[in-house]
C-alpha cells in the first residue's frame, strides 16, 4: 500500500466519523448503540491501518534494498571501469568525453577529470581527423559495433608520449526511444603489436623468398618413422621438387638413399636425442631421383615454458660447390700422380747415373789395376797393392749389388726374415769386428757399451747385423778422421734400444725428414764429396720396421754429429717366444 491509498483511507474514515455523528443528532437510537457502531468502525479502520503500515514498512525495506542493489552494480560498473586493463572513454553523440578510466588518461597523457569535456578527435593525428568524423558521423547512423585503427597523439608535455597506433571499439548507447545518448569507447595501443606483425611479415617473406631450404618438423619422434615435417618453404620446392602437399606429414627422412653417409646421419640422431644443434653435410635425393648435396643447419625450437617443441632445418644445396671441390680434388691428384711420375723418372734417372757411376768407379780400378798386372811390369809389392785394391772395389761392387737386391726386394714386399730368439750383443759385436777395418783407415775410434743385462729380441741375426753394420758404416764413412763412433745397447720401457752416436759432419735441419729416403744423401746438402747410392738408411728403415721396431735420427746441426736410435720389442718371457713361433 503507497502513502496515496494511506491518505484516502484515513479521509474515509473521517467521513464516516462525521456521517455517525450526523445521524445521532437526527435519530432516536440510543447513544449507546450508535457509540458501539463507532467503535466497530474505528477499530475497522485502525486494522486497515496496521496493514497499510505494514505494506508501507516492507515497500521500504525492498527499496532499501534495491538501492543497495543499484549502488553496488554502479560500484561494480566504476570498478570494471577504472581497473580494467584497456582504456574506456564515454562520449556523448558528437564525441565529447564524458568518463574515462585510468588507463585511457594514461594512453593520452592527461589525468581523468582533465579529459572531460574534451573532443576526442583533438587526440587524433591532424592527418586522420576528418577521416574520423566522418566515421563519428556514421556511427551514430547505425547499431552494429565497430572496430576502427587511428593513430593518437597524446597530449604534449615534459616525458611526453610518441604518437601510438591504437585500436578503438565503438558501440552506441541508445535509450528507449531509439535516440543516440552516448558512445563507448574501447582503446588499446597496438603499437607493439604492429611492430611484431611487421617482423612477422619480414620474416615470412625473408623465409618464403630465401634461397636456403627451410623446413620445421615436430621435436619428435626420434626412431622411425621420424618427426614430420609441418612446414616447408618456396626454396626447398625448387631444390628438391617437390610441393608442400607431397612433404607435409611426412619424415625427411624419405629423402635420404643409397649414397646418404650414416656416419653422418648418426651425428643427426645424437644431436636429435640430446636437442642440440648441428651442422651437417649429406646427399638427399631429388623427386626425381637425382641426387644432390645439401648444407644442413639443425636447430631446435623452445616454447615460453621452456619444452622444445620443433627442429628448424635450414638447407643449402652446395652440389655445385661439391662437384667444384670433387673436381680440384681430381685435378690435385693428376697433379700429384704427375708430379711422382716425374720425380719417379728423375729418380730413375739419378739411380741410374749414380749407379752408373758407383759400379764404373770400381769397375775402372779393377780394370786399370788388372792391365798393370798383366803387363808383367809389377812387382811384389805392387802386386800386393794391385790385389787389395781389385778386391776392396770388387767387395764395393758387391755390396752396391746386394743393396740394389735388398732394396727391390723389400719394395715387393719378399723380404722373408728367418727369426727367432736373438741375442743382441752378439749381433752388434759382429758388426763392430766387419767395420774395423775401415774405422781404423781414417783414424776413427769406434767405442760400445753392451748391455749384458739386455734380454732376447725376436728377429733375424743377420738382419740385425746389416741393420747395425749399416748404421756403424754411415756413421764411420761421414766423420772425419779422427773422429769417434759410439755404440749403445740398453733396455728403456720394454724397449730394446739400439744406440749410433758420431761426431761426424752432422745433418741439416732441412734434410733431417729425409734422411731415410731412397737415394738420398747428406752430400746433397753439403759438399757432394761422399760416395754411394744412398740405400744403406733406407734398407735400416724397412729392416727395423719388418722386425716390429722403430728408427729415429737427431743432429743438433751441421758439423755436430748425430745419434741414430733403434729400439725394438723386448721378449718378456717364454710365451711371447711361442706366441711367435706360431705367427712366423
Amino acid at each position: 500500500m503507497n502513502e496515496e491509498k494511506f491518505f484516502q483511507q484515513l479521509k474515509i474514515l473521517y467521513e464516516r466519523v462525521s456521517a455517525l455523528q450526523n445521524d445521532t443528532s437526527g435519530t432516536s437510537l440510543s447513544a449507546q448503540v450508535w457509540l458501539r457502531v463507532a467503535l466497530e468502525e474505528l477499530n475497522t479502520a485502525f486494522e486497515e491501518l496496521k496493514v497499510a503500515e505494514e505494506e508501507l514498512r516492507a515497500q521500504n525495506e525492498a527499496l532499501a534494498t534495491a538501492r543497495q542493489t543499484v549502488e553496488a552494480e554502479r560500484q561494480r560498473y566504476r570498478d570494471l571501469f577504472e581497473f580494467a586493463p584497456d582504456g574506456y572513454l564515454v562520449t556523448d553523440a558528437r564525441g565529447k568525453i564524458q568518463e574515462a578510466n585510468n588507463v585511457a588518461a594514461n594512453l593520452l597523457n592527461i589525468a581523468p577529470q582533465f579529459l572531460v569535456g574534451k573532443p576526442l578527435v583533438n587526440f587524433v593525428t591532424r592527418e586522420e581527423r576528418k577521416n574520423f568524423r566522418i566515421k563519428l558521423y556514421q556511427m551514430c547512423q547505425v547499431n552494429w559495433v565497430q572496430d576502427w585503427e587511428v593513430r593518437l597523439v597524446p597530449r604534449e608535455r615534459e616525458g611526453t608520449k610518441a604518437p601510438f597506433d591504437a585500436s578503438m571499439t565503438v558501440s552506441a548507447i541508445r535509450n528507449e526511444k531509439g535516440e543516440l545518448v552516448a558512445l563507448r569507447w574501447l582503446l588499446r595501443d597496438i603499437t607493439e603489436r604492429k611492430q611484431v606483425l611487421e617482423r612477422l611479415r619480414l620474416l615470412e617473406s625473408v623465409v618464403t623468398n630465401i634461397n636456403e631450404a627451410i623446413l620445421i618438423t615436430e621435436i619428435e619422434p626420434v626412431d622411425e618413422p621420424g618427426p614430420r615435417i609441418v612446414y616447408v618453404n618456396e626454396a626447398f620446392t625448387r631444390i628438391s621438387g617437390y610441393h608442400p602437399q607431397e612433404v607435409l606429414g611426412k619424415s625427411p627422412r624419405f629423402m635420404q638413399g643409397p649414397k646418404t653417409d650414416r656416419a653422418v646421419l648418426n651425428t643427426l640422431r645424437t644431436a636429435l636425442e640430446k636437442f642440440e644443434p648441428v651442422v651437417v653435410e649429406l646427399i638427399n635425393y631429388r623427386k626425381d631421383g637425382s641426387e644432390y648435396w645439401i648444407e644442413m643447419s639443425l636447430v631446435p625450437l623452445m616454447d615460453e615454458t621452456g619444452c622444445y617443441t620443433h627442429w628448424v632445418s635450414v638447407q643449402r644445396d652446395i652440389t655445385l660447390a661439391k662437384r667444384a671441390e670433387e673436381d680440384r680434388a681430381q685435378l690435385l691428384r693428376e697433379q700429384i700422380a704427375r708430379a711422382e711420375a716425374e720425380a719417379a723418372n728423375r729418380t730413375k734417372d739419378e739411380f741410374l747415373a749414380i749407379v752408373s757411376h758407383e759400379l764404373r768407379s770400381p769397375l775402372n780400378a779393377i780394370l786399370g789395376w788388372s792391365k798393370i798386372l798383366r803387363s808383367g811390369n809389377s812387382d811384389s809389392v805392387q802386386t800386393n797393392k794391385a790385389l787389395e785394391i781389385i778386391e776392396r772395389n770388387a767387395k764395393a761392387q758387391k755390396q752396391i749389388i746386394e743393396d740394389l737386391l735388398d732394396v727391390s726386394s723389400i719394395i715387393r714386399g719378399q723380404v722373408r726374415l728367418q727369426a727367432h730368439p736373438t741375442h743382441l750383443v752378439q749381433a752388434i759385436e759382429a758388426a763392430i769386428d766387419t767395420v774395423h777395418p775401415t774405422a781404423d783407415a781414417k783414424k776413427i775410434q769406434v767405442s760400445s757399451y753392451l748391455d749384458p743385462k739386455v734380454g732376447l729380441v725376436w728377429g733375424d741375426p743377420d738382419r740385425l747385423k746389416q741393420i747395425v753394420w749399416n748404421l756403424l758404416s754411415n756413421a764411420i764413412k761421414f766423420t772425419p778422421a779422427g773422429g769417434e763412433v759410439k755404440v749403445w745397447l740398453t733396455t728403456a720401457n720394454s724397449q730394446v734400444q739400439i744406440k749410433v752416436s758420431d761426431t761426424g759432419i752432422g745433418i741439416s735441419p732441412d734434410f733431417l725428414p729425409y734422411v731415410f729416403d731412397r737415394f738420398r744423401q747428406a752430400e746433397d746438402t753439403t759438399t757432394g764429396a761422399h760416395n754411394g747410392l744412398g740405400l744403406g738408411l733406407a734398407i735400416v728403415r724397412q729392416l727395423v720396421e719388418l722386425h716390429g721396431g722403430t728408427i729415429q735420427v737427431e743432429s743438433p746441426g751441421l758439423g755436430q754429429g748425430a745419434t741414430f736410435t733403434v729400439q725394438l720389442p723386448a721378449l718378456a718371457n717364454s710365451s711371447d717366444v711361442s706366441y711367435l713361433e706360431q705367427q712366423a
